[in-house]
């Protein structure tokens, strides 16, 4: 269920808001109302921002590192980022600093290591030298027949002819082709600059290596200027109307007790009032206990439903794990990913986040270990056991394999719409809502059978279904257009006609779990089959077809966990909800509260 929220004032003197935030972060209930903040620029709070910016700058780059974790404890984060930014500065310097020698050198290599100086020499004697580079023997020759000039031709390289123009006149530089050359250093000079910052920089890669063996001591830091953003945006949110200061937010209802008791122990003034449709309130999600598990998925999708809509939790749980076992259908791989639940949940014991993705991992391995099982699938092989016949198909009937998983597709796509036009019947029992959902439940029987008769197989003529699927058509219409359609609104009335076929193309949807569980076992047949005609040969053939089973089956994976993402989360949040009436236009209730054990 979502529960219910409380809009609510706080109110209390100018002088005390710090301490009135303080005892706010404290109590740990209340979500300020960020929707409506109107927060002044305060120095402390910009330069918190900055410092937090800049940190997480600091931490992905020290991320891409993939340094092993080694703590030191007597070093705290904001002194290792202080040192990180600085490294980071003159790493930045130094690279800049590497690319511009780089480009000098190559600049100077067709030239030759000499001083600059000496040029200068040769013009104090009365002589001028322009080193100059053309691309062509015509550009050259022209230069060659001038007769005050002593043009001496020195290389040709991959940049053109390098020659040097000695006259006792002063030339033009716009009207030569002077050599690209923006230094005056020699070509030594340069070699050993760019080593030295180059030694530099696998010095400096070393020193950040050693600062990202703590960066859990960053992350901590992070954490703490996060924290305090936060209190200085609440501090700054504060709307003064003289001596009193007062913020505005929400808590749940069974939490107001704690801010009655808050308000009398400090002196503060409140008005409570139940939420308006129109404000934006946040989405608390009171799940049942076995239905939690699926809280890592909405908190990866970072999906909330409305403070108005619907808590679906309970049946998402359920169709996302039944359509989890179908899409990946493979007892092996259900296995591989029992194993390293197994693994993670003992690995990570102590901590609550990860422990609970591991948790949904082994509840959704045990449906593909079910499914696996029911159609015979253990790694695209019969290994284990030949299934159901019902799912795998006979000698007489190959095909009954694949019509039975159709129907088990589209009885749960039924099932999931009509769930969900129950669900809005119930909660509206007004007589034109009953009759508009009662219409759309017939309309999916309707579409179900018309779906199994076209797609999977024809009824018998004159059977039970085929008599009642034009009942079912006509009095779904009926109801709709009678209680849904507004025939005063002309786009309701033209919507009608899109949303009955809408209503059967939803159901159609369905059959993506079992063209995207076929594909899986397909793809690993033919790994399986390349592997085997490998292995013939020998002991390296032996290698070879292991490698083949190996990185083919790892890809499967890899696909089927795309897909699960993609067909299985979208049939939960497109289809089923949009008969629910679901928009997932909600955000999640985060208090005002600390984050961080200073004990600790």
């Amino acid at each position: 269920m979502i529960v219910p929220m409380k809009k609510i004032v706080i109110l209390t003197l100018k002088k005390y808001e710090i301490d009135t935030l303080n005892e706010l972060r404290d109590l740990g209930v209340v979500h300020l109302n960020s929707g409506e903040l109107k927060t002044v620029d305060a120095r402390d709070r910009i330069e918190a921002v900055s410092a937090r910016a800049d940190i997480e700058r600091i931490i992905g780059i020290l991320e891409q590192l993939k340094v092993a974790p080694k703590l030191n404890h007597s070093l705290n984060g904001k002194d290792l980022a202080e040192a990180a930014s600085s490294l980071l500065d003159e790493q930045d310097r130094l690279s800049h600093l590497v690319e511009l020698n780089k480009k000098a050198v190559a600049d100077m290599q067709d030239w030759g290591d000499f001083n600059f100086a000496e040029l200068e020499n040769f013009q104090a004697q009365g002589l001028r030298l322009y080193l100059c580079n053309v691309a062509t023997d015509d550009k050259l020759k022209e230069f060659k027949a001038d007769e005050s000039l002593n043009c001496i031709e020195l290389n040709r390289s991959k940049n053109g002819i390098n020659f040097v123009l000695v006259t006792d006149k002063k030339l033009d530089k716009n009207k030569l082709p002077l050599a690209n050359i923006h230094t005056e250093k020699t070509l030594s000079e340069l070699q050993a600059e760019l080593t030295a910052s180059e030694k530099k920089l696998q010095k400096i890669k070393r020193d950040l290596e050693k600062v990202a063996e703590n960066l859990p001591l960053i992350r901590a830091y992070l954490a703490e200027l996060q924290e305090q953003v936060e209190f200085l945006s609440a501090r700054d949110a504060m709307e003064l109307h003289g001596e009193i200061a007062c913020i505005d937010g929400f808590v749940p209802e069974t939490e107001m007790e704690k801010i009655a008791k808050a308000a009398k122990e400090n002196s503060w003034g409140y008005y409570a009032t139940n939420a308006d449709k129109n404000d934006a309130v946040p989405t608390l999600l009171k799940m049942p206990k076995w239905a939690k598990v699926i809280t890592p998925l909405f908190d990866f999708l970072g999906i909330n439903p409305g403070y108005n809509e619907l808590d679906v939790s309970a049946p998402f749980t359920v169709f996302f794990c039944l359509f989890f076992g179908i899409l990946m259908g493979d007892a092996g791989y259900g296995m591989i990913f029992m194993l390293i639940s197994i693994f993670g949940l003992f690995k990570f014991k102590n901590d609550l986040k990860i422990k609970a993705i591991f948790k949904l991992v082994a509840l959704l391995s045990c449906f593909a270990i079910l499914w696996g099982l029911l159609s015979g699938n253990f790694f695209g092989t019969k290994l284990l056991n030949q299934g159901l016949p019902c799912l795998n198909g006979t000698e007489s009937n190959p095909q009954q394999g694949d019509q039975t998983t159709q129907k088990i597709c589209f009885f749960l796509g039924t099932v999931q719409i009509i769930l969900g036009h129950l669900w809005r019947l119930v909660l509206d029992l007004k007589w034109r809502n009953i009759g508009s959902q009662l219409g759309w439940i017939a309309m999916m029987l309707g579409n179900y059978i018309m779906v199994i008769n076209l797609l999977v197989v024809p009824y018998p003529e004159g059977s039970i279904m085929v008599v009642l699927m034009p009942y079912f058509y006509g009095a779904g219409i009926a109801l709709i257009a009678i209680c849904e359609v507004d025939w005063r609104d002309a786009s309701s009335v033209f919507g009608f006609p899109s949303n009955l076929i809408n209503s059967f193309v939803d159901l159609l949807s369905y059959i993506r779990l079992f063209a995207v569980g076929l594909a899986g076992l397909y793809l690993a047949q033919s790994f399986n089959g390349m592997a085997e005609g490998v292995m013939s040969g020998g002991v390296i053939g032996f290698i070879a077809g292991l490698v083949i089973l190996f990185l083919g089956h790892l890809l499967n994976i890899a696909l089927t966990i795309l897909s699960i993402m993609v067909h299985g989360v979208r049939l939960n949040t497109l289809e089923f909800s949009n008969h629910i009436g679901l928009q997932w236009t909600g955000f999640a209730y985060k208090p005002f509260k600390k984050t961080i054990n200073k004990e600790n």
